[in-house]
């Protein structure tokens, strides 16, 4: 009876009952380590294991999928590109100039201002490298940062804001003081460390 077993003997005869039975198909199944192998997928349904485009027809032959592989390059490039060009931090920033003079005003604190557009090759390597740097994240967050899209030429609210602050071409930054002067004018790529000196020259 099973109450006359011992805990050990009541635990095997059950791990003993769950075993796979070895059949004819497979002699090795129940055998300790042993892991049986998938059961094969029907006919005509793709392989599920990876994005590949392969899969196999009603003979049972290999086929190549044109569409899925040329939407999976496809897909897969502009991925790559996208991580390429993704910066590896952001600043806090704000997209109204009001807003952001208000809550320098307010808070006491130094304004950058970053005037950039997507047609930018400059702009973007200030976002990619400069501004994404750590060091430079750091210093930068004791700043209110507005940045302002000026990739459309016709945004008379861009215009009105490159009249104000004198901006001519792109990229520029402005670096104002707390106290709302002008300290700083960057019209170029700098790196990390350049740009660090002169964000710790602003206060």
């Amino acid at each position: 009876m099973a109450d006359d077993l011992s805990i050990e003997e009541q635990f095997a005869k059950a791990q003993a009952a769950s075993k796979p039975t070895p059949t004819a198909d497979d002699p090795y199944l129940g055998t300790p380590g042993y892991n049986p192998p998938a059961p094969p997928r029907p006919p005509g349904e793709p392989y599920k294991g990876m994005l590949l485009p392969f899969s196999k027809d009603a003979s049972g032959d290999v086929k190549f999928d044109s569409h899925a592989g040329i939407l999976g390059a496809i897909s897969g490039s502009l991925l790559l590109i996208a991580w390429l060009e993704a910066p590896e931090g952001q600043l806090q920033w704000e997209h109204s100039e009001s807003v952001a003079a208000q809550r320098a005003s307010q808070e006491e604190k130094p304004l950058l201002l970053d005037f950039t557009a997507e047609w930018c090759g400059a702009c973007k390597e200030l976002a990619r490298h400069t501004f994404a740097d750590p060091t430079v994240l750091r210093e930068a967050s004791r700043f209110v940062a507005l940045r302002v899209d000026a990739t459309s030429d016709d945004d008379p609210a861009v215009d009105q804001l490159k009249d104000k602050y004198g901006v001519v071409g792109l990229p520029t930054v402005i670096l104002l003081g707390a106290n709302g002067q002008e300290r700083a004018r960057i019209t170029e790529f700098v790196p990390p460390e350049q740009f660090l000196t002169t964000l710790r020259s602003i206060n």
